[in-house]
């Protein structure tokens, strides 16, 4: 029997990526669903590129909910490695749950509310720390989640050289004092290109995805891509690797129907159609004579509730045509 060939790993989403590439925000959302109200769900988003505010954000948004077990919504290309893990760990230690999921905000709302989506959604390269936090893991098989080598981006340091002039403070043969004088500054520039993590850091990457309860097979398929690619990770890959505990989409996580309210309870049941019936006088035992007609009102009533409930004209695509009255 011929092997099963195994799942695709997902194309790379271009649709979302501006908005997963933008500065970070994050927020306190409730659910637009039009079935959950007035107790729709809640969720913190968090979209955007990781940089040096990522973590202060985070946490006040955390704090903003008061201790409750909110889940996290990310949708993420990445940013820094260093925050990625320190905001992994502050999701960890708040017992959190973290899904892979972007959300489409309500237009014009008083408040941010909203719906999770998991289509399109992308948690690439330092993204994949922050989700490693989570308790429980949820990345649906619509979305997407990559990793790959960590690259130190290129970037410019400022040096600055202050010169000074000492003047020194002499009696007789004897010094009594020195004075550092300053006399100027210049600011030197130099520009460092992209390059490798060092192996330092490497350990200690590999150290935080065994501390979250990651295997090393996450270590290792990291290395198969190098830091310009990506290495998109198939659901069943997900799972071995434990980066995910469920292949679950955000949908069934923050969107909860509620069920219907119970009618009240009333003293007197409503009576059903079946129950409405108005009967005409019977004759007096051994009498042959037909009953007296009944009074008009009665007539139009009785005409009134059968039609309203037998004719075609009260059911949705019409109907038998009640019998004569």
């Amino acid at each position: 029997m011929a092997a099963e060939p195994s799942v695709a790993a997902p194309v790379w989403p271009r649709t979302w990526l501006p908005l997963a590439s933008a500065p970070m925000r994050v927020r306190l959302v409730r659910g637009a669903y039009r079935d959950c109200a007035p107790q729709c769900d809640e969720w913190i988003s968090v979209e955007g590129t990781i940089g040096a505010e990522s973590l202060a954000l985070l946490r006040r948004a955390l704090d903003a909910t008061k201790k409750r077990k909110l889940p996290i919504l990310i949708h993420s290309a990445g940013g820094r490695a260093d925050i990625a893990m320190s905001m992994g760990r502050l999701i960890r230690a708040r017992g959190l749950d973290v899904v892979v999921a972007r959300t489409e905000f309500e237009p014009a709302a008083s408040e941010p509310r909203g719906w999770a989506m998991s289509n399109s959604a992308i948690c690439a390269s330092g993204c994949s720390m922050v989700l490693a936090g989570g308790v429980r893991r949820f990345v649906a098989p619509e979305s997407w989640t990559g990793v790959h080598e960590g690259v130190v981006p290129a970037q410019t340091v400022v040096q600055t050289i202050r010169y000074y002039r000492t003047r020194t403070f002499v009696r007789g043969n004897r010094i009594v004092g020195r004075e550092k004088v300053f006399v100027g500054e210049k600011h030197v520039s130099r520009r460092f290109g992209r390059s490798a993590p060092t192996a330092r850091s490497y350990a200690q990457l590999a150290a935080f995805f065994i501390e979250m309860g990651m295997t090393k097979q996450l270590y290792e398929l990291l290395h198969t891509a190098p830091s310009q690619s990506m290495r998109w990770l198939t659901p069943d890959e997900l799972l071995a690797t434990r980066l995910a505990t469920e292949n679950r989409s955000a949908e069934t996580i923050v969107h909860t129907p509620r069920a219907p309210a119970e009618p009240p309870a009333t003293a007197f049941p409503a009576a059903t159609p079946a129950e409405v019936v108005i009967k005409a006088a019977e004759p007096a035992p051994g009498s042959l004579s037909a009953p007296p007609p009944l009074p008009s009102f009665l007539r139009s009533t009785s005409a009134r509730l059968h039609c309203a409930f037998c004719s075609g004209a009260g059911r949705k695509g019409g109907g038998d045509a009640p019998p004569p009255h």
